[in-house]
């Protein structure tokens, strides 16, 4: 499974040069946040399940977890969908 990730800015309390990324399935969307400390320094990516669809109990945005990369978060949010939504 592989998903097509969409880009976009980081937002205001982004690092800069971080972005996020997000990517929609047939059973809900996946966003990873760039997060940075109150110091302005880059801490990680925060990966969300949006349960949009409704698939899973537990409301609907979920937090999966912090990673330190993008990448780390997109291969997260594809064993998160093989294990729940599959």
């Amino acid at each position: 499974m592989s998903f097509k990730w969409n880009t976009y800015a980081g937002g205001t309390f982004a690092a800069p040069d971080k972005h996020g990324y997000s990517a929609r399935t047939n059973l809900g969307t996946y966003d990873i946040q760039p997060v940075s400390f109150s110091s302005g320094k880059h801490r990680g990516y925060r990966l969300h399940f949006i349960n949009d669809k409704g698939k899973l109990a537990g409301g609907l945005y979920q937090e999966i977890g912090m990673f330190r990369s993008p990448n780390a978060a997109k291969s997260a949010s594809i064993k998160h969908y093989n294990k729940h939504l599959k």
